[in-house]
C-alpha cells in the first residue's frame, strides 16, 4: 500500500491532507495488520535459520581445537600457558599453577576442613568433614599398622591419650579396623570409651580384628579412679566385636580385668595366663566399684584360670548372658562377689575345676537356664543361698540352692536345702507365719501347720510323731474333715487320749434298735494266732469271716490284689463291734431275767 499524502521536500501537509489520511489508514487497518503479521512470520523463520547455522559453526570450529590439542600440556593452551588472576588465597599465576596449589591444600593434614558436610534430612546444618570424621577416632589414625608382626602398643594408647573431656569422664569411641594388632604390654584405659572392633572371630582364622598379646602381661585394664595411678576413670567402657589373644599362656595377666563398671559384648578370649575376664573390685580397700557389670555374647576358653571371676564386695548386681567358658584351667565361671549376680542361658564344657561355683553364704546369684557338660568339668559347687531356676548344672548344684528343673542328676523335682544353722521362713504382711529350719519340718508361728516353742511343737522322728500343747485342757491334737463335715479327730487332755468318730443325731435317720445282736455274736470266730512278719502272738478275728456277720467292722475284700498283683490287705476297726455286744449283753440280760424270774416261781 502506499499513503496518500506525502511529505513534499519538507512542506507540512495541511489538516485537509492530513484527515485523509488517518481516514485512508482507517479504512486499510484490517489489511495492514495482516501484512505485519506475514512479514513476522518471515523474519523469526529467517533468524532462527540464522542462529542453527551460526551455533554448528561454533561447535565444529571448538570440536577441531580440542580435538588439535588433545594431550598437549605445553602448547599454547595447555593450563600452564593459560594466565589466571588469582583471588583470594589461591596464588597461582597460571590455570595449573592453582590447581596444584588446591590439590596440595586438599591433601594437607587439614585438608578436610576444606570441604563441606551436609546430612540430608531437614533441618540438618552445615559442617566442615574434618568436623564430621573426628566424631570417632581409629588406632590406624595414630599409626597402627595392623599386620600382626609391628608392634601397635604405642598406637593404641595414642589414640586413648587423644579423647578429651573433663574431669574423670574424659572419653569417646575407638575404632579398631580389621586386622591383626600386636601389642607388647597392657592396654591401659582410664577413659570412659566406646572401644569397638569389627567383628568377633572363635579363632585367629576367622576374627576379622584380632589383638594378640605378648606372653605374661594382661591384655585391657580397665581403672576405676581409685586403682588409676594416673588420674580418670574408665567407668563405663563399653568394649565390643574383637578377639583377644595371649601369643603363649606365660604363668601371669588376665584378658580383660575391670576394676569398674564395664559392658563387654561379642568378645573372644583366649590363652591368657590367668582368668579370661576378671572384674574385682572393693572400695573399701580402693580397687573401685564395679557394679552393675554386663558381660554379653561372649566365648572365653583355653586360660590359664577361670574362664569368668567375678570377686569382692563391690562387684555385684551384674548380669552374664550368652556366655561360653570352655576348657579353662579353673571353674567356667567363679562366683565371689558379696552379695551376687545372674547368669542367663550361659554355657560351660571342660573347665579343670568345674562349672560354676558360688563362695558367698550370703551373697545371692541367680542362674537362668544355664548349662554345663563335659564330665568331671560339669560339676557345680554352691556354697550359699544361690538360686538356678532350669538348665543343667552338673552334680553338687544342689548344693544349697533351689533348683526348678534338671540339676545334673536323676531327678527333676524341686529341691529346698539350708546351710547348718540356717532357715527358710514364710512371711506375711512382714510377720513370720512358718518356717523350715534344721530342727523342724514344719514349724508355724501362726498356727498354719504345726507349733513350734518351749511347750509348742511337733516332732517327727524315726517311727515317732511327738506333739506337745501348753494346755492341758482337752484339746483336738488330729482333725479329720470331709465334704459334708468333721468326720472324727484325736484329742487329748492332760492323762488321756480319745479317738473319736462322729456320732451327732443331726447327721443321722432311719434309727431302729439293733436285733439279733446275740445271734451275731454266737457266729463270731475270736481266735489266736502269730503274725508271719513278726515276732509275738495276738487274738483278734479273721477279717473275712468277721465280714460275714458285722461287714461295718471290715475294710476291703478277701484275697484282692492291684493291678501289679500285690496283696490289698483288708483291716478291721473292732470298735463298731460295741454296739452289736453292748445290744447283745442286753439280750442276754433279758434271758437271764425271764430265767431267774421262772426259777423263782
Amino acid at each position: 500500500m502506499a499513503i496518500v499524502k506525502r511529505l513534499d521536500k519538507g512542506t507540512a501537509l495541511t489538516y485537509a491532507e492530513l484527515d485523509g489520511n488517518f481516514d485512508h489508514l482507517t479504512g486499510e487497518d484490517a489489511a495492514i495488520r495482516a501484512e505485519f503479521a506475514a512479514a513476522d512470520a518471515v523474519v523469526t523463520a529467517a533468524f532462527a535459520a540464522a542462529d542453527d547455522i551460526a551455533q554448528a559453526a561454533v561447535e565444529a570450529t571448538a570440536q577441531a581445537a580440542l580435538d588439535a590439542h588433545t594431550g598437549d600440556t605445553s602448547g599454547a593452551h595447555a593450563a600452564s600457558a593459560i594466565s589466571y588472576t588469582p583471588t583470594g588465597t589461591v596464588a597461582g599465576a597460571t590455570v595449573q599453577a592453582a590447581i596444584d596449589e588446591v590439590v596440595s591444600d586438599l591433601a594437607a593434614s587439614s585438608g578436610s576442613s576444606l570441604v563441606g558436610f551436609l546430612q540430608s534430612g531437614t533441618g540438618a546444618s552445615a559442617r566442615t568433614t574434618q568436623a564430621k570424621l573426628r566424631e570417632s577416632i581409629s588406632v590406624k589414625d595414630f599409626g597402627a599398622v595392623g599386620d600382626g608382626v609391628t608392634d601397635d602398643l604405642a598406637a593404641f594408647q595414642a589414640a586413648h591419650d587423644s579423647l578429651s573431656g573433663t574431669g574423670v569422664w574424659k572419653g569417646g569411641e575407638i575404632i579398631i579396623p580389621p586386622g591383626s594388632y600386636y601389642l607388647s604390654d597392657t592396654w591401659v584405659i582410664t577413659k570412659r570409651i566406646n572401644i569397638r572392633g569389627t567383628n568377633r572371630g572363635e579363632q585367629e582364622t576367622n576374627a576379622a580384628t584380632l589383638l594378640t598379646f605378648a606372653e605374661d602381661v594382661t591384655g585391657i585394664r580397665v581403672h576405676s579412679s581409685m586403682s588409676t595411678p594416673v588420674g580418670g576413670s574408665g567407668d563405663r567402657t563399653h568394649i565390643s566385636d574383637i578377639n583377644l589373644f595371649a601369643s603363649s599362656t606365660g604363668t601371669t595377666g588376665h584378658g580383660i580385668h575391670s576394676s569398674c563398671h564395664i559392658t563387654i559384648e561379642r568378645v573372644s578370649v583366649r590363652d591368657f595366663a590367668e582368668n579370661g575376664i576378671n572384674i574385682v573390685a572393693n572400695s573399701g580397700t580402693g580397687t573401685g566399684i564395679a557394679n552393675n557389670w554386663t558381660v554379653k555374647d561372649c566365648r572365653i576358653v583355653t586360660n590359664g584360670g577361670h574362664g569368668m571371676f567375678i570377686s569382692e564386695a563391690d562387684a555385684n548386681a551384674g548380669v552374664a548372658i550368652n556366655v561360653d567358658c570352655t576348657e579353662n584351667g579353673g571353674w567356667g565361671f567363679y562366683e565371689d562377689s558379696k552379695l551376687g549376680n545372674t547368669y542367663i542361658a550361659c554355657h560351660a564344657a571342660g573347665n579343670t575345676s568345674g562349672s560354676y561355683k558360688t563362695t558367698s553364704t550370703v551373697g545371692h546369684s541367680v542362674f537362668v537356664g544355664c548349662y554345663a557338660e563335659g564330665g568331671t568339668g560339669a560339676a557345680a559347687s554352691f556354697a550359699g543361698p544361690s538360686m538356678a531356676i532350669g538348665g543343667i548344672l552338673g552334680a553338687g548344684a544342689d548344693g544349697f540352692v533351689c533348683i526348678s528343673g534338671l540339676d545334673g542328676a536323676t531327678t527333676s523335682d524341686m529341691r529346698l536345702n539350708v546351710p547348718t544353722g540356717g532357715r527358710y521362713q514364710f512371711r506375711r504382711n512382714g510377720i513370720e507365719i512358718a518356717r523350715i529350719d534344721t530342727t523342724n519340718i514344719f514349724s508355724g508361728l501362726a498356727g498354719y501347720w504345726c507349733t513350734t516353742g518351749t511347750n509348742k511343737t511337733t516332732k517327727i522322728e524315726g517311727p515317732q510323731i511327738e506333739m506337745v500343747t501348753d494346755t492341758n485342757s482337752a484339746q483336738d491334737r488330729m482333725r479329720f474333715d470331709t465334704p459334708s463335715g468333721r468326720a472324727g479327730s484325736v484329742t487329748t487332755t492332760n492323762a488321756t487320749t480319745a479317738y473319736n468318730t462322729s456320732s451327732d443325731y443331726r447327721m443321722k435317720e432311719n434309727v431302729v434298735p439293733i436285733e439279733n445282736a446275740l445271734s451275731v455274736v454266737e457266729n463270731l470266730n475270736p481266735v489266736s494266732f502269730k503274725w508271719k512278719n513278726c515276732d509275738g502272738g495276738s487274738i483278734g478275728f479273721i477279717a473275712h469271716e468277721l465280714q460275714e456277720f458285722a461287714p461295718e467292722c471290715v475294710t476291703g475284700k478277701k484275697d484282692e490284689v492291684d493291678e501289679n498283683g500285690i496283696p490289698i490287705y483288708q483291716a478291721v476297726d473292732l470298735s463298731f463291734l460295741i454296739p452289736t455286744l453292748t445290744k447283745a449283753i442286753q439280750e442276754l440280760k433279758s434271758q437271764v431275767e425271764e430265767l431267774t424270774k421262772r426259777l423263782a416261781e
